[in-house]
């Protein structure tokens, strides 16, 4: 159970990092900044709603890159302590289990709060076109099948299915699925250099693509966040006046 005291507390926080914002951000700030002036609403909603909204999926934003950046702090100390050992009939991989350990722990921690943002903006998302998604069932699957039924051509709509569509997207996904319901991250060492499977529901014999983990991450945060800004502009325009 949240209280109200819980609450005044996250958005404080919130309210902070905001400052950590990317410059690459300026729709998330500015629609922080017009909530927080008091800015007349184009429509029936509840501002301390949508602002306790918005402050949410700005921690889980900066939770997102904490998380990134300590995993490449990780990666490095890991790609440091692997000792490749070659025979002439074999190679032999000795892994330092303790780097390994954390270096999952922070991908699987990077995944959920990269994931969550998705799943935060969405309240967003239904406060603003009045979805009436109740808690806990709003998501960003949720709220995918919500403008998928509503049909339209609008440019929320659009850039929203775009992205669930998305290869990329579609690989996280399938990836998030693994975390929650089977037995974790699997990575796969080769040349020195880790990946990702092919397939994130694959067992480890599987074939990978040329993902590299650190980078892909890096794509897959700068992808994510460049969705929620230009989400946020279009939520901007049905929330205030004037944009």
């Amino acid at each position: 159970m949240v209280t109200p005291y819980d609450q005044d507390i996250w958005g404080s926080i919130a309210f902070v990092e905001e400052s950590n914002l990317p410059p690459t951000m300026p729709n998330r700030r500015k629609f922080r900044a017009k909530l927080c002036m008091d800015q007349q609403l184009r429509k029936a909603i509840s501002r301390q709603q949508l602002k306790d909204a918005v402050a949410s999926t700005i921690l889980k934003i900066r939770f997102a890159k904490e998380a990134f950046h300590q995993l490449g702090k990780i990666d490095l100390e890991f790609s440091a302590r692997l000792l490749r050992l070659e025979s002439p009939h074999e190679v032999n991989i000795r892994i330092n289990l303790k780097n390994y350990y954390r270096l999952v722990r922070e991908l699987d921690s990077f995944m959920f709060e990269l994931y969550g943002s998705f799943d935060y903006f969405s309240k967003e998302i239904d406060l603003v076109l009045g979805l009436g998604l109740k808690d806990p069932y709003c998501s960003f699957g949720q709220v995918k099948q919500v403008l998928e039924k509503r049909g339209g051509d609008d440019d929320l709509r659009r850039v929203t299915l775009k992205v669930w569509q998305s290869e990329w997207f579609e690989y996280i996904r399938k990836l998030r699925h693994r975390l929650t319901h089977r037995n974790g991250i699997i990575v796969c060492f080769s040349n020195n250099e880790l990946y990702f499977p092919d397939d994130p529901l694959s067992e480890p014999e599987s074939t990978y693509k040329r993902m590299k983990v650190i980078p892909t991450c890096h794509l897959w945060l700068e992808q994510s966040m460049g969705y929620i800004e230009e989400a946020t502009g279009y939520l901007g325009e049905r929330v205030f006046p004037e944009w």
